[in-house]
């Protein structure tokens, strides 16, 4: 359907009524998408220029530099940076030990069992960070800590503490590390896989050594992807609340983001410090930035380490020797021991026993599932469980359908608008939970529309933050549909919204499908902004774990519910793994 509009010079224009409904929907979304992520943002330089002593930002309160007076000029500033920087790059550093030796294993050689080795390797992302958090408290804390407790026993040592200590900087680095590992193998392992050999071939042809080739040929032409890696997991790691929250502040260290959590939620139960808090994020998103400038450099240059072009190749897996065999096996062994075992094993064990019992054999005799009990005939479960999957469904078909549609118009349209908007969301990758929860509830108290203390400010809060995650998950996926399709079905006569329905929403439902599977289990499973926006009337798992396990009234109810939390996040994450099997299957 078309209509006519006079020029202005007298001759008259057909427009199409679709053409100006797409534009309409553009200039919609470009809208929603910036109050989602740039209305906040705006809220927190905003408050960051206030006077928050006794008031809040946006009330009657003078502007004012004190706030970013009191954070540069304080030397704890400083040494929280040094210490949030020391414990992401300390995190990195651990996870590439581990990750590199595991990717080249179980993608370059002929390694057994390989798929069943990759789910081993891939179970930890069922694990959330505060429950991995969690069990290594109970397996490593220095008076109790299961390990502990059997090291003294066996070489005989009847009083004291140690030797290890979880609540430690080291601590923290240590149980990062092992949940950083699975999330940089999936996102490094298929360049190992896609690496052509004959680099490798020409090299040994030439008579270089292994160690040399691996040097000077393997190492530079993966480097791309591992260092991209490598720069998102330092955003990760600087933005971490779970671990740094649980471990490092009964230990007295603080990272940035527990920095920000305890101006806005005084331990003392003071007045929150609004203006400081904003301050101290407005600081970290400019570390987080420079960090997101840096990781898109490294991906923009990627053409110049291409190593798969027309010609095609066939993968050639390295046979490796019986030693090095028997020794691979044996490390992957100890890392699903440590990342997996240990701590599924001493959550289990803590939530069958009465609060704080002992670990000793004795303590057989007094298991029981009361902890389970409780948890399924607690009256506030069932609000706690309905909010958590209500906040959890919604939030990811809304990331999922503004994701899908950004992704549509950038890659359709290529208007400025987009082009922006694309930048802003790859950008806002480096905006860290904790700032996007403060930003958030600014911004609602100060609205006043009555969705702060409800699930709906959790969903605002969740599709915020993950909505560049769901773009990075469409954007391939779009650009795999040829937009011939598109016009085929647009010159039979049908309109833009049956071409969206009919043709192309079919063809992109596995990433679509995989996508919200995905932003469903870390809404789900998120603890850093729920706990930041808490309120009677939106409890969710994650918040509620963190409320039980930080007021110490009942560590086993705390275990069973992690057991509950940790079988529903596997099951989730094994079928977008299997998302991901079939995605990767050769056609035909």
């Amino acid at each position: 359907m078309a209509v006519e509009v006079p020029h202005l010079r007298g001759r008259r224009t057909v427009v199409s009524t679709a053409g100006l409904g797409r534009r309409l929907s553009r200039w919609l979304l470009l809208a929603v998408l910036a109050y989602l992520i740039l209305v906040p943002l705006g809220m927190l330089l905003f408050s960051s220029f206030r006077d928050t002593t006794n008031r809040l930002p946006f009330e009657a309160t003078p502007w004012t530099l004190s706030n970013y007076s009191n954070v540069f000029t304080s030397g704890s500033t400083y040494r929280v940076l040094g210490i949030s920087l020391g414990y992401a790059a300390g995190s990195l550093a651990l996870a590439f030990l581990i990750v590199l030796p595991l990717a080249f294993l179980l993608e370059r050689t002929d390694f057994p069992m390989q798929r069943t080795l990759r789910l081993v390797v891939l179970a930890p992302l069922g694990l959330p960070a505060f429950v991995g958090a969690m069990a290594w408290i109970l397996l490593a804390e220095s008076k109790i800590g299961l390990i502990n407790l059997v090291l003294r026993y066996v070489f005989g040592i009847t009083s004291g503490e140690g030797p290890f200590n979880i609540y430690s900087i080291g601590g923290m680095i240590f149980v990062t590390g092992l949940l950083f590992v699975p999330s940089i193998y999936l996102m490094i392992s298929g360049t190992f896989t896609r690496f052509d050999p004959a680099f490798e071939e020409s090299s040994a042809t030439s008579g270089a050594s292994f160690l040399t080739t691996l040097r000077r040929i393997t190492v530079p032409l993966l480097s791309p992807s591992i260092l991209g890696a490598a720069v998102f997991f330092m955003i990760v790691g600087i933005e971490a609340f779970e671990v740094p929250a649980f471990i490092g502040i009964p230990g007295g260290i603080y990272t940035l983001s527990t920095r920000v959590y305890y101006l806005v939620n005084p331990p003392t139960g003071g007045l929150p410090a609004y203006g400081v808090a904003a301050a101290f994020g407005v600081v970290t998103l400019i570390v987080a930035g420079a960090l997101v400038v840096a990781y898109r450099r490294v991906l923009g240059d990627r053409s110049r380490f291409v190593t798969v072009g027309s010609r095609g190749f066939r993968p050639e897996l390295i046979k490796l020797r019986p030693w090095p065999r028997r020794l691979a096996v044996s490390g992957v062994g100890l890392y699903a021991l440590i990342a997996i075992v240990l701590p599924i094993l001493v959550l289990l064990w803590e939530s069958l026993l009465p609060n704080y019992a002992d670990f000793s054999i004795s303590s057989l005799k007094q298991l029981t599932f009361s902890a389970y009990s409780q948890v399924f005939s607690d009256p506030s479960t069932g609000s706690i469980v309905v909010h958590t999957v209500v906040m959890a469904s919604v939030s990811a078909v809304l990331i999922m359908a503004l994701a899908s549609l950004t992704a549509w118009f950038a890659l359709r349209d290529r208007s400025r608008g987009f082009k922006v908007a694309e930048f802003v969301l790859f950008a806002s990758v480096g905006i860290p939970s904790v700032i996007v929860a403060v930003s958030i509830g600014l911004l609602y108290l100060w609205l006043h529309v009555g969705i702060y203390g409800t699930i709906w400010i959790l969903v605002l809060a969740m599709a915020a933050r993950y909505i560049p995650y769901g773009t990075t998950v469409m954007t391939p996926a779009l650009m795999q549909v040829g937009r011939d399709l598109e016009d085929a079905s647009t010159m039979c006569g049908a309109s833009q919204w049956q071409t969206l329905r009919r043709i192309l929403f079919p063809l992109i439902w596995p990433s679509f499908a995989r996508g919200m599977l995905w932003t469903f289990i870390q809404a789900a499973r998120d603890a850093t902004i729920v706990v930041l926006l808490l309120s009677i009337g939106n409890v969710t798992i994650g918040s509620d774990l963190y409320q039980t396990w930080a007021s110490s009234a009942n560590l086993s109810y705390a275990c069973a519910l992690s057991i509950l939390l940790v079988i529903v996040s596997s099951a989730l994450t094994l079928l977008v793994l299997r998302f991901d099997s079939v995605a990767r299957r050769p056609a035909g």
